[in-house]
């Protein structure tokens, strides 16, 4: 049984085996684009919402690449950002694929005279920040400003053509090594990095490493590196998303995937099917359906939530955490599990409300309407609504009877209108179908485990009870 993230597996041969969410045409359809480039080399921004799938996604075009023969690199920025300046990170991954290959040795060396220059004037500045005095001005006095002046102009003639050999050499290396294609270098969670390291990056990559056959692909959240470079000029009235412009050649916005067919691997990924199939459910004729119900309401949730997936894979997970408080034969409602579940990953608070007693039930079902996804009760799907429906109509019950049976409210109870008729309940909503959720509540009121099931539901849910664990991954 798995209860941890799943991490998504990139094989040799076969790199999109788990592409779950089909997006090998994207990777190839890229690397077409990425090739009409080479001539002039490019750098790609592959943007993505954080949780969106944009790390698997480049790891296995990366090893897509490899498999073709391409030289590709995949760099985790994130990992480096200790470095005083990406130079020295960025040529250290170039080496490693370049290694044995003994003419890369010359672009090192070429190379090299940029880093040393970068160290000297990183140097400067700490001094510079220490003392508040310029290093400079230590060195030489005021009186030799102006031989100074023409100092730092031969200093700069010399780093241009420093600058333009290192790029000759590694343009000319490139061609000469790379069997006729370009270099792929993926430099991925850059939006995570310390904002100076962020932005230095960038510079380096657009300013040292532009060359012929080297193509760049970020795998970034352009809405949140935007704030690095804010954070790195110290202004927030700075258009970050601009400034971003100038280094990005191709802007690629990742497609929003499939979350209905993504909950459906989830499910079968944390072997949800092992519980609910299990033969003393199958025996049980009020337990056989509790596993579609609850694909049903995990699907219907998760996609209207319109969230990440890093955030449908932690609530998938901590519900087969939880689920295994749970002896297989054991009576429960498997879609307000899910729904509780829920709504202890994402609201908390919202949660802690339900199981401390906060609210009378109409206040409970008025929170319920404020916390559950809109796009919910503007679906036409007429099943969802139906489902959601009899989830919420178990929680008002349970909800009612939470304290060993004794109604907290003895006049929420349903009256006969007549013999054809769903009972009426004394309750008012905003969204939804009151004829819909008299029927769920009737219907949920004749359960007799609904009269005591809500708080060993949220005893198995704050992993109170103990896991019924045949083994963890």
């Amino acid at each position: 049984m798995k209860c941890k993230d799943i991490e998504i597996s990139v094989v040799s041969g076969n790199p999109f085996a788990e592409d779950k969410l089909n997006r090998q045409p994207l990777a190839q359809n890229l690397t077409d684009i990425a090739n009409m480039y080479a001539d002039t080399g490019a750098v790609i921004a592959l943007d993505g919402e954080w949780g969106s799938g944009k790390t698997t996604f480049v790891r296995m075009w990366h090893q897509m690449l490899l498999d073709r023969t391409y030289k590709s690199i995949y760099f985790n920025a994130w990992n480096t950002d200790f470095q005083d300046d990406p130079f020295i990170a960025i040529m250290s991954e170039l080496d490693e694929v370049f290694q044995k290959s003994k003419t890369f040795s010359k672009v090192v060396k070429s190379g090299a005279k940029i880093g040393l220059k970068v160290a000297g004037e990183v140097a400067k500045g700490i001094l510079h920040k220490a003392t508040g005095v310029d290093a400079a001005l230590i060195k030489a006095g005021v009186d030799e400003l102006v031989d100074q002046c023409y100092q730092q102009m031969s200093e700069y003639q010399s780093k241009k053509d420093s600058l333009e050999s290192f790029r000759n050499q590694l343009s000319e290396f490139v061609a000469s090594e790379a069997n006729g294609k370009p270099v792929f270098f993926f430099i991925d969670e850059l939006d995570r990095c310390n904002p100076h390291y962020a932005v230095k990056l960038l510079e380096r990559v657009k300013h040292l490493f532009e060359v012929p056959n080297i193509i760049f692909v970020l795998a970034v959240n352009i809405s949140q590196l935007q704030y690095a470079v804010q954070g790195f000029y110290g202004s927030s009235n700075i258009d970050g998303k601009e400034y971003l412009r100038r280094f990005i050649d191709i802007e690629y916005t990742l497609p929003a995937p499939n979350m209905e067919e993504y909950c459906k691997f989830l499910f079968d990924a944390y072997d949800f099917g092992t519980f609910f199939n299990h033969e003393s459910r199958m025996r049980n004729r009020d337990l056989q359906s509790e596993g579609q119900v609850f694909n049903y309401i995990s699907s219907d949730i998760t996609v209207a939530s319109n969230i990440s997936l890093r955030a449908a894979n932690k609530i998938f997970a901590y519900t087969r955490l939880a689920l295994s408080g749970y002896n297989p034969a054991q009576h429960f409602s498997a879609d307000l599990f899910f729904l509780l579940c829920y709504f202890k990953v994402i609201n908390r608070p919202f949660y802690n409300q339900i199981k401390i007693g906060e609210f009378s039930i109409q206040g409970l079902l008025d929170a319920i309407e404020k916390n559950l996804p809109e796009p919910i009760f503007h679906s036409d799907d007429n099943f969802i609504m139906h489902h959601i429906s009899y989830a919420v109509a178990t929680l008002l019950i349970q909800y009612n009877y939470q304290q060993r049976g004794i109604p907290r409210e003895p006049d929420f109870k349903g009256k006969q209108v007549d013999s054809e008729s769903d009972m009426v309940f004394p309750i008012k909503s905003k969204k939804f179908d009151l004829a819909k959720l008299n029927e769920a509540l009737t219907y949920e009121s004749q359960k007799r485990y609904n009269f005591y099931g809500l708080q060993s539901a949220l005893n198995k849910i704050d992993l109170v009870d103990s896991l019924k664990l045949t083994g963890v991954n």
